[in-house]
């Protein structure tokens, strides 16, 4: 048919025929429909059991290798957080209603699944079992600047050498590598009423004193690691004060034991907005 209809034009349009006739034939196969099945190709949980929470519940939550996914004790916001990879606080708009609501969860992967599709197939399991619509959208939202004091660092933080600090509770005794190297364990945690790192970045401080007063942004200018502790009542797992004012003596703590201060800040923080969900 194609040959018939060449012989009928010039040699030149011919050609331009013949290459217009090829690529009406790739473009209409290309636009054949594709299946509901092709379009959704997507790994999804395959067994999952949701139910709320006993009261008093010991919470955690984890992605196991082979993808599956346990939940105990855990909020709207907590789950949120862990499928989309962000901290709880940069979850906002969670309803009253389920605000205060714990969720047991046990999730089953598909054979095809592994540890790196868990939040993936958590994203789809608030989609599907909660109606979970999110949106991403910048916040301006009250912080502490954590900064040097004037007088210097205090006596309970120093830059880490190979001459290893025991964490609160061990032994006393310390050790000096034999090669010189600093062979020294990363370590942070908490310990009774205070808060420790060991070989570790200003930044892993900031996150264990962000469990006590909310965000914190690093204005320090310290680099390299460091051993510290800081110790004031309360401080450390459980619950905490409703809002912890520059008058706790936490804030007094930091600056006396680390010779650094919380400043009050706003910060424009990325966030995850929940615009629709509901119980399962």
């Amino acid at each position: 048919m194609i040959a018939m209809m060449a012989k009928r034009v010039p040699r030149r349009g011919r050609r331009l025929l013949l290459r217009g006739l090829l690529l009406s034939v790739i473009l209409t196969g290309a636009a054949q429909p594709i299946s509901a099945e092709s379009q959704d190709r997507a790994l999804r949980f395959t067994d999952v059991d949701i139910h709320e929470s006993d009261p008093g519940a010991r919470g955690g939550a984890d992605f196991l290798p082979s993808g599956a996914f346990t939940a105990a004790h855990q909020t709207i916001a907590q789950l949120i957080a862990r499928a989309y990879g962000v901290r709880e606080h940069e979850v906002v708009a969670v309803p009253e209603s389920l605000a205060d609501a714990h969720f047991d969860i046990e999730a089953h992967p598909p054979d095809a699944a592994s540890a790196v599709d868990g939040p993936d197939m958590l994203r789809r399991l608030l989609a599907d079992k909660f109606g979970l619509v999110v949106r991403d959208e910048t916040h301006t939202q009250p912080a502490y600047a954590l900064v040097r004091d004037s007088r210097g660092l205090g006596k309970r933080i120093h830059e880490a050498t190979a001459r290893c600090t025991p964490v609160p509770g061990a032994s006393a005794g310390t050790r000096r590598p034999s090669s010189g190297a600093n062979e020294c364990t990363a370590a942070f945690g908490w310990a009774k009423d205070g808060i420790f790192i060991r070989q570790s970045r200003i930044t892993t401080l900031i996150r264990l004193l962000e469990t006590e007063v909310g965000i914190i942004v690093d204005r320090t200018g310290l680099t390299g690691k460091y051993d510290a502790d800081l110790f004031s009542p309360g401080v450390g797992p459980g619950p905490k004060p409703p809002n912890r004012a520059p008058n706790d003596p936490l804030f007094a703590a930091v600056r006396g034991q680390l010779g650094l201060k919380l400043e009050p800040t706003t910060v424009d923080v990325p966030v995850i907005k929940v615009v629709a969900i509901h119980r399962p």
